[in-house]
């Protein structure tokens, strides 16, 4: 028969084992928790990094393009262009420019010569 020593002895080793399976069972779920979170954190860094290299490419894309100021000074010396021209055309034309017919007239004049198109 089992004394009371060798029952404390027994529940002793049984709860050395109890403590070893739980510290292996702790370690397995800790890894497997790790695994996971390392590849949800590997997911979103590539997630990331593919939305990087989309905002570099549309940088570069973008850098490219004109700025405003460059559109405006375009369009400025287009203007001043046009504005010269037609200061040049009154110059060479002042002494007609009060008996020339209204501009409906002279629109409809072009577009019956084939020198306008119609909008």
């Amino acid at each position: 028969m089992l004394d009371k020593q060798d029952l404390q002895a027994i529940s002793q080793l049984l709860d050395e084992k109890l403590d070893q399976k739980l510290k292996i069972q702790k370690e397995e779920i800790t890894a497997e928790i790790g695994a996971s979170v390392n590849a949800g954190f590997n997911y979103v860094e590539d997630r990331f990094n593919k939305i990087e290299e989309k905002i570099e490419s549309l940088t570069e894309e973008m850098a490219k393009r004109p700025t405003r100021n460059e559109i405006f000074s375009w369009a400025d010396r287009r203007i001043d262009d046009l504005e010269l021209r037609a200061d040049r055309h009154d110059y060479l034309h002042i002494n007609e420019i009060d008996s020339l017919p209204s501009q409906r007239e002279i629109s409809q004049a072009l577009l019956d010569h084939g020198l306008k198109k119609t909008a």
